[in-house]
């Protein structure tokens, strides 16, 4: 548990400040899209790159809420969460 915190941490820390990301004190992360079909198209592009976040959408969340779940495991290194913040930066601003 230790651990996952330290790695969320880290995501947090690294995440550029315009990127909209719900707080959470669990493993799971929600960083907040707005447009299905651009969450979709980012979970796309970040799986090419390695990275499996879902997209999350209506009926599950609101219209223009939708959200890509992050979930951080104990197994996940340091460098593994440096990437995946990198690459949303990327995607994202």
């Amino acid at each position: 548990r230790d651990k996952i915190i330290e790695l969320s941490n880290l995501l947090m820390e690294l995440l550029d400040e315009s990127i909209e990301i719900i707080p959470s004190d669990s493993s799971i992360h929600a960083i907040i899209i707005g447009d299905e079909q651009k969450a979709l198209s980012l979970s796309e592009q970040l799986k090419k790159q390695g990275i499996w976040l879902t997209a999350i959408r209506p009926p599950t969340v609101a219209i223009g809420s939708s959200r890509l779940r992050v979930t951080i495991c104990a197994s996940h290194k340091r460098n593994d969460i440096k990437h995946l913040a990198q690459c949303l930066n990327k995607e994202l601003i």
